[in-house]
């Protein structure tokens, strides 16, 4: 099992994402394994979550960002209300953005940055069709008396609540003022809050539900059924966890995270002058120790921080990075950060029980530095050399020999110019008389010329050396080649200001040029806005990187025909800006034109190779002086975007629709005569039986779509397998669910989802994904059930030869009663026999 110690001052990082669990949660969890039910659990954990919040009802997900995307499911045909302060203070994560742009859900910005006004609200929200949604503490009952208070009368506008870190216990005490107090749910008024167990939590990583009784209602009737629950062993823990909440002072001693967070600064110090006193015993005179007191973050780049207290270490003869590698790479991992020469470690995010495991790998670290050749300082890598205060040489090292082309004997005793250019010298001899006046070490960084003729970058510490009347006696230089981090400073400056994806203009580089650009001199300005149509859905089906692909497309089409002095961006997700400075609006209309007939053109080329389509919005605005700014601008042209998308979703949903059927098509190897035979096959049932004719198309249109969720599987593979394995088995399986997902996009084929939903159910109850039996099947899908197992079977297949008509028949009879409904067998054998088949008369 994988062990690691968290010294890096941040709780969650890339190598901590998950927070540790108590003892009492590690061991409920382990009740999986002995084929302990959760239904209980599952029951009681909803009386747990509804006690403690004071709502309603709950519905737990398997993880948050599920909980998310069912949520804004549920809320179809809501027009959501987004507070500007949520968004340019970066509330909502990247994919919650991407989740929300890409539901069926209306939706808009409302207030100023830093500001909530009432009357920025008046012309937005609506009776019945409104929902504000938020991600801070700000809460809705102030909103709701004012309202009441200013129109006179009663609006009940629910409000939803997507929180980061939530707590049980209140945290303001430690330092967190702004983490969403959930014991205060019943004071708030909040319609819908979800929230994930984990983080501030301290338990598993599941999304949670709760609100009014309705709703959740309403999420259980529509999502209840499918993969959407969590396991056993995450309902157990999560049990677990809330169970010690129930004595907030037992929560905060037992949930490590949680103890590490209230621990009192004065603790914190006190272990970690502790440990300095231990390492001192086992260290030797090469190494500083000293104690620092920074902030602990509770997540990289996040506001929230502790008061916190760190060993600072270094040791003569190695880099800080060089220790911290050394640490990272032993088992146990130990991970820290470093600062200016020193390796840190921070005691707020150590827990005490892993403090011996530390100890001991300084331990191991000692011993191996002990080593014969550990502490010969011609064996680092690092350039070590060495000045008396007269400026002469008294030592070069040997990675410093081979760097410089100089021997130390040729150059020991003479001044500094000996070993390097007088150019060179001149600056380090003036970094040696900044330590000689201040009796203290500096840092420079400098281009030197080394023996190859190749200037490098050296990172050069000058440390200074006392005898015992504190005098300086020497000066030791230790440089590092810092060339490819400075080369590499110009790159991380381009990342920073660049989409990794597509290469274009990322959000923080759009906006800092939206304020440099509003100036008088480059007006008139138009911003043009692109929005890639459909992307969730093609995402949710054919997975991200098909996704991705479609967003690489649409930067080329996108960037195309702009000039290199327009800024032209990928704002996340599926949508783009571009700023265009001197720019009339009848310019930015005809490049928004031109946008367009080159997706035209794109989509024409691509029919040919039975591509994904690509749709994109696009919308426009100018501004003709500074006086309008440079902001409304910029919302005029989202406005007119999101017009063009509402104008044309239904022709885009339909139009993605039509290519998951080409694509379906080509990797199912369903060529026309296998679909020919299934609909003649259904023909002859569907007439026997009586069917009407309005119900027969119903049916022979459902024949063309219903392995449209197999689409989900492209590339792969699994298809063309002679023999599929457990896991290949449980991907197939999901496929009626999928292409019950992918047919709610289209009206008509919406009218058979359910028929689709339903096309691999056994006679018997054996089938999936619901288990339904007998008579709970409609009759479409027991047709098409038969049917496709018909004329799969007379098909060849990459992997088999096709079955005779007759042996086909013996296989449909075996199946009688038990996978396929026995009427409809006794039928088709019927008919079969009544006719004198031949291949030709149903192929």
């Amino acid at each position: 099992m994988y062990r690691a110690v968290n010294a890096s001052g941040t709780f969650f990082n890339n190598y901590f994402q998950k927070p540790p669990l108590a003892a009492e949660v590690v061991d409920a969890s382990r009740l999986e394994a002995s084929g302990y039910s959760p239904h209980d659990s599952r029951e009681y954990l909803e009386e747990l979550i509804c006690s403690f919040t004071g709502c309603g009802d709950v519905f737990v997900f398997n993880n948050v960002y599920a909980a998310l995307s069912c949520v804004l499911e549920a809320l179809d045909g809501k027009e959501i209300i987004v507070p500007s302060a949520n968004i340019a203070r970066g509330d909502f994560s990247p994919l919650f953005i991407e989740l929300l742009k890409n539901s069926r859900l209306t939706w808009k910005t409302v207030g100023q940055k830093s500001q909530l006004h009432l009357e920025d609200y008046k012309d937005s929200l609506r009776q019945g069709r409104s929902i504000l949604l938020k991600v801070d503490n700000w809460g809705n009952t102030r909103l709701r008396e004012c309202f009441q208070d200013d129109l006179n009368e009663k609006l009940e506008i629910p409000v939803v609540s997507f929180p980061g870190d939530v707590s049980l216990v209140d945290m303001r005490p430690y330092g967190l003022e702004n983490v969403f107090p959930l014991y205060d749910l019943h004071k708030r008024q909040d319609d819908i809050v979800v929230f994930g167990g984990n983080r501030l939590l301290g338990g598993p990583p599941v999304g949670i539900v709760v609100g009014k009784p309705y709703f959740i209602r309403k999420l259980r009737e529509e999502f209840g059924s499918l993969a959407f629950s969590p396991g056993k062993s995450d309902y157990l823990a999560m049990e677990a966890t809330l169970r010690l909440y129930k004595e907030p002072e037992e929560a905060l001693d037992k949930i490590p995270l949680l103890r590490m967070v209230s621990m009192p600064l004065q603790k914190v110090e006190e272990r970690a002058q502790k440990f300095l006193e231990q390492l001192q015993s086992i260290c030797d005179e090469k190494t500083k120790l000293r104690l620092t007191r920074e902030k602990a973050l509770i997540s990289a780049g996040s506001d929230a921080s502790l008061p916190s207290c760190q060993l600072a270490v270094r040791v003569a003869g190695f880099t800080s990075q060089h220790i911290a590698d050394l640490l990272h790479k032993r088992s146990p991992s130990i991970h820290c950060r470093t600062n200016r020469g020193e390796v840190l470690f921070d005691f707020r995010t150590i827990p005490q029980e892993d403090e011996p495991l530390l100890l001991e790998a300084f331990r191991e670290f000692y011993q191996e530095l002990s080593g014969q050749e550990r502490f010969f300082l011609n064996h680092v890598p690092t350039l070590i050399w060495a000045l008396d205060t007269g400026g002469n040489i008294i030592f070069v090292n040997k990675s410093a020999q081979d760097f410089f082309g100089k021997k130390f004997e040729s150059v020991e005793g003479k001044k500094i110019d000996q070993l390097v250019s007088p150019q060179e010298a001149q600056q380090l001899q003036e970094a040696l008389n900044k330590v000689l006046i201040g009796n203290k070490g500096c840092r420079l960084e400098m281009q030197v010329e080394s023996r190859l003729r190749s200037k490098r970058w050296l990172e050069v510490h000058l440390s200074p050396a006392f005898t015992d009347n504190r005098v300086v006696d020497s000066i030791t230089f230790t440089a590092n080649d810092i060339t490819e981090h400075k080369m590499s400073e110009e790159e991380l400056k381009r990342i920073s200001m660049h989409d990794t994806l597509t290469g274009l203009y990322n959000r923080h580089y759009f906006e800092e040029e939206l304020e440099k650009l509003d100036s008088s001199r480059y007006y008139p300005i138009s911003i043009i806005m692109c929005d890639i149509d459909g992307l969730q859905l093609v995402n949710n089906v054919m997975g991200h990187d098909m996704g991705d692909e479609l967003i690489k497309k649409a930067a080329e089409i996108i960037k195309k025909p702009f000039r290199s002095s327009d800024v032209v961006a990928r704002l996340g997700g599926d949508e783009f800006a571009v700023i265009l400075p001197e720019t009339s609006q009848e310019t930015a209309r005809e490049i928004c034109s031109r946008v367009k007939d080159a997706v035209a053109e794109y989509n024409k080329a691509n029919r040919k190779e039975k591509g994904f389509y690509l749709s994109i919005s696009v919308g426009s605005a100018t501004g003709k002086d500074r006086d309008e700014g440079i902001r409304k601008i910029l919302k005029a042209a989202d406005s007119e975007m999101f017009n063009d998308k509402a104008h044309r979703s239904e022709q885009v949903r339909f139009k993605l629709f039509e290519s998951f059927i080409a694509q379906l098509e080509e990797m199912d190897l369903r060529d026309i005569r296998y679909q020919k035979k299934l609909e003649n096959i259904i023909l002859l049932l569907s007439r026997a039986i009586g069917l009407l004719p309005k119900e027969i198309e119903k049916i022979l249109y459902l024949s063309r779509i219903y392995d449209i969720g197999k689409v989900s599987l492209f590339g792969s593979g699994l298809l063309s397998k002679k023999k599929l394995e457990k896991r290949d088995w449980e991907k197939l399986r999901r496929h009626p669910e999928m292409g019950y997902y992918i047919a709610l996009s289209v009206p008509r084929a919406s009218e058979v989802a359910d028929y689709i939903l339903q096309h691999h159910e056994w006679w018997n109850g054996d089938g999936y994904p619901r288990g339904l039996k007998g008579e709970d099947i409609h009759l479409y899908a027991r047709i098409i059930a038969l049917a496709d197992a018909y004329t799969s079977i007379t098909s060849p297949r990459p992997y088999r030869s096709a079955f005779s008509h007759g042996k086909a028949i013996e296989e449909l009879k075996k199946e009688r009663g038990r996978h396929f409904d026995p009427n409809l067998v006794d039928i088709f054998v019927s008919l079969m026999e009544d006719m004198d088949y031949d291949e030709q008369s149903v192929g």
